[in-house]
């Protein structure tokens, strides 16, 4: 049973006792509108077949008015019979006579001395004016969900943003505050929450600091082509203070090979702190983290999934790699693995991460010197990251979660049972279980295939989920 046909079933003493919030397969989560909210006096009739509203734009500028701008039921009903027409003018009827506001125009209305400004009853439907002269249907609280069910879930709705929709919703009906009614109504739904894309940049910069050159490292793999020796990639070691970079080639992408060149690295850095890296199985696997634990290393940084940014320096030390092998193997050289330390000083041997770690020359006091060094680095590195998080926070979004909030969490997505990934969700639903560190959250995730699953996930690819209920 899908959460529609839940709704279906439902009427609103049932729903007056508490509020129901389900977790669907389809939907990932299912909020049920609560009536008291949504101050509904009466039962809400389940759907019955397509509504005036399903119109599409062009059908609704050709829409035929009636008397005096008053819109003709039959006109707004393309490809629907008389029938439905009938049956939604009498539910329409209904719904007003049990509103308390409505009913009251209607007396008045029904008087005939008597008139309400902006308002009309024509076939028993009562109608209110708009500026331009033109008389929609006064939709009452109790059909306010359903009207907009076909001008926004339904397939001639299309899942649009609020200016589209409301303009759908506008070109038959109206009713107080709409606007607010429709903001929420298309910002709850579960499908445009979980297909579409967040519209603004999310997450502020967290620049990460480090006292001293090899307290906190990064590492990742890099893909190259085949060399003559038959080594295929290469693992990249970054001081995150002085942005040294450091490579070994390796045959594959295994832990056997990450401890490898980690081993083969640390007679020429010192034993990190902190070591940063991505959710590769080469990294998580029980054997590196017992590695990295055996060696002195006090934590091991797991970069959450498809949150490369977090791990920039290692990023963009790769991302010069790939610039230098680039123009190296265009012209089909094979050793490349051999020329990597000479490819490796045209990163290295620029002013910035060298002299952080180097000395200079003459007979000055080490210490001093190195001193100086520390300080002035100390000084640039301040002063550059500020204006990085400026520019990088100026046009983001500060969110955070906390635990028990509903979230959804962006997935990066490969084809699956023949269907593209450009067509599938793009956003799982799950609930916030802990803080783990300023930008990084664990969720429990729900939904089919992940239900229950733990997953770590960076505010930058997280966005709060919102429950369908009417605003008061």
């Amino acid at each position: 049973m899908t959460g529609r046909d839940v709704i279906e079933n439902l009427t609103i003493s049932e729903n007056e006792e508490k509020n129901i919030s389900l977790l669907d397969a389809e939907d990932n989560i299912v909020s049920l509108l609560s009536p008291e909210e949504a101050g509904v006096q009466e039962e809400v009739a389940a759907p019955s077949g397509p509504l005036v509203a399903a119109l599409t734009r062009a059908q609704a500028k050709k829409e035929a008015a009636g008397a005096e701008g008053v819109p003709s039921l039959e006109k707004m009903l393309p490809g629907v019979t008389i029938q439905s027409s009938e049956n939604w003018q009498n539910e329409v009827i209904l719904k007003q006579e049990k509103n308390p506001e409505i009913s009251k125009i209607r007396l008045i209305l029904g008087e005939k001395r008597k008139r309400k400004k902006n308002y009309k009853m024509m076939d028993g439907i009562v109608y209110r004016k708009e500026r331009t002269g033109k008389f929609l249907i006064y939709i009452p609280s109790s059909l306010r969900v359903k009207v907009l069910e076909n001008c926004h879930d339904s397939i001639l709705g299309g899942h649009y943003a609020l200016d589209k929709t409301l303009d759908l919703v506008k070109t038959v009906y109206w009713w107080p505050s709409m606007r607010n009614f429709v903001s929420h109504f298309v910002e709850s739904c579960v499908k445009c929450q979980t297909f579409k894309p967040n519209l603004k940049k999310l997450g502020l910069l967290q620049p990460i600091s480090s006292q001293r050159p090899f307290q906190k490292m990064a590492c990742d793999f890099v893909e190259l082509t085949r060399s003559s020796r038959g080594n295929c990639n290469c693992f990249v070691l970054v001081d995150l203070y002085s942005g040294f970079v450091y490579a070994v080639p390796t045959r594959q992408l295994r832990t056997v090979d990450a401890i490898k060149a980690l081993s083969s690295l640390l007679p020429y850095v010192a034993v990190p702190e902190i070591l940063m890296c991505d959710e590769g199985p080469e990294f998580t696997s029980k054997e590196f983290q017992d590695y990295v634990q055996k060696i002195g290393i006090k934590k091991l940084n797991v970069v959450p999934p498809a949150a490369h940014f977090s791990n920039g320096k290692a990023e963009a030390a790769i991302k010069k790699i790939n610039n230098i092998m680039r123009n190296y193997l265009e012209d089909g050289r094979a050793d490349w693995d051999e020329e990597l330390p000479i490819l490796l000083n045209t990163i290295i041997s620029v002013k910035a991460p060298s002299s952080s770690l180097k000395k200079k020359k003459g007979t000055e006091n080490i210490e001093e010197i190195r001193k100086s060094i520390r300080e002035d680095v100390d000084r640039k590195k301040e002063r550059k990251q500020a204006a990085q998080k400026r520019q990088y926070d100026k046009n983001r979004a500060h969110q955070e979660f906390e635990v028990g909030d509903k979230a959804l969490v962006y997935f990066e997505l490969k084809t699956q049972l023949g269907l593209p990934a450009k067509l599938q969700r793009k956003f799982r639903a799950g609930v916030v279980v802990e803080k783990d560190t300023p930008n990084t959250y664990k969720l429990r995730l729900h939904g089919q295939g992940v239900e229950g699953k733990v997953r770590r996930a960076h505010t930058a690819l997280m966005k709060r989920f919102v429950d369908r209920r009417q605003p008061e």
